[in-house]
């Protein structure tokens, strides 16, 4: 119990900003925050329930599990419920927030990320929660080989997100690059946030 405790531990800080400083550094010159600072800034302390945390690129057959561990935290997405401005709004401040983070994998959406968002957004219909979710990154990743597709009409995240039109308020904020699917969730929603440095397109330029 003690060891599987330790790995637990371990396991956990590897998903926290600290454990890829160099990356860190990175955002912060380019002047923009990491997924988990956006979410700690809008969110009341501590209120934050995280869905998936241990999650990993769908990459096993073609990339070390240790590497995916360091390299993949939370396959990119950090979803879950929390509270904003309980202070003021009391139990009517329970929402859900997601961001991708583009320190993985340029924030690009995994087929293990598909999925907590899929569970997400059966929650936040069911409560009807309101949505706040950071959308920077690069649509689809090609590279989750775990899970061989064409189509991917699996994934069940979109029309589960237009779903939600109409049920609940669904805010997208956006700065730097949203390209793709992240597009799609930011254009899908009921509200836009963009700095001037975004560029935002549902295709490349190719």
């Amino acid at each position: 119990m003690a060891d599987d405790l330790t790995e637990l531990q371990r396991r956990r800080a590897l998903t926290e900003d600290a454990a890829r400083a160099a990356a860190v550094e990175s955002r912060h010159a380019g002047g923009r925050r990491t997924a988990r600072e956006n979410l700690e800034a809008i969110v009341d302390a501590g209120s934050l329930v995280e869905y998936g945390r241990y999650a990993i690129a769908a990459q096993r057959s073609r990339r070390d599990l240790q590497e995916l561990i360091e390299r993949t935290p939370a396959d990119g997405l950090i979803a879950g419920t929390a509270r904003i401005n309980g202070d003021i709004f009391g139990d009517a401040a329970a929402c859900a927030v997601l961001a991708y983070d583009y320190m993985v994998l340029a924030g690009t959406q995994g087929a293990h990320g598909h999925r907590k968002k899929d569970r997400l957004f059966e929650l936040i219909e069911r409560l009807r929660l309101p949505t706040v979710f950071f959308a920077e990154g690069g649509g689809g990743r090609p590279g989750d080989t775990d899970y061989p597709v064409v189509s991917a009409l699996d994934v069940r995240a979109f029309a589960l997100w237009a779903g939600l039109s109409g049920l609940v308020p669904r805010i997208a904020i956006v700065n730097g690059r949203c390209f793709a699917g992240n597009a799609v969730i930011a254009g899908c929603s009921d509200l836009i946030v963009a700095t001037k440095h975004v560029s935002i397109g549902l295709g490349g330029p190719a």
